[in-house]
């Protein structure tokens, strides 16, 4: 819990040290993504979200963006709201460079935030719908299989009668 915190309060002045040890940073963070306690989970979450916001992600090798980006939309089913949260809004801030990762990866991210749509957080389905948007718009949508695709659109769709208005808007935005 205190390392997590730590690395959280630390993660501003991570994108000033190197590479190999940034993608180690990173790595470790999205593995306690799935730690039994809530606050690792969320210390995380909310470093793995700053992390991707203030260093360069697209400066991490593949392998390392995939993992993050993975780990990130496994955190999106998470029992936690705070962890939905951070894990929706790090993905946001994160995936103009998602283009970069394998077909694989990214149809995983979609789905998690297609599924995400229906959260029971606003906040969670508002990062999740402007993800997607901008998902849409920057990555080669086709380039996903048919399944994903489908999902996608239909999880667009349905947040189309969001109460929130942001989300209709940055549904009506994707589609």
């Amino acid at each position: 819990k205190s390392a997590a915190l730590g690395l959280k309060w630390g993660l501003l002045d991570l994108a000033d040290i190197g590479r190999p040890a940034q993608e180690k940073v990173a790595l470790a963070l999205a593995r306690a993504l799935s730690d039994v306690q809530e606050d690792v989970r969320k210390w995380a979450a909310k470093s793995l979200a700053w992390f991707v916001l203030k260093s360069d992600f697209a400066d991490l090798g593949r392998p390392a963006q995939e993992k993050v980006a993975l780990g990130l939309g496994e955190a999106l089913k998470d029992a936690s709201e705070e962890v939905r949260k951070s894990a929706a809004l790090g993905l946001k801030w994160g995936l103009l460079d998602l283009a970069d990762i394998g077909r694989p990866a990214q149809e995983k991210v979609a789905l998690a935030l297609a599924r995400a749509l229906s959260d029971v957080q606003e906040d969670v389905r508002k990062w999740a719908a402007k993800s997607l948007a901008w998902f849409v718009l920057k990555s080669d949508f086709a380039d996903l299989g048919r399944p994903a695709q489908e999902k996608v659109a239909l999880g667009l769709g349905e947040a189309l009668k969001d109460a929130s208005e942001e989300v209709r808007k940055s549904a009506a935005l994707g589609l």
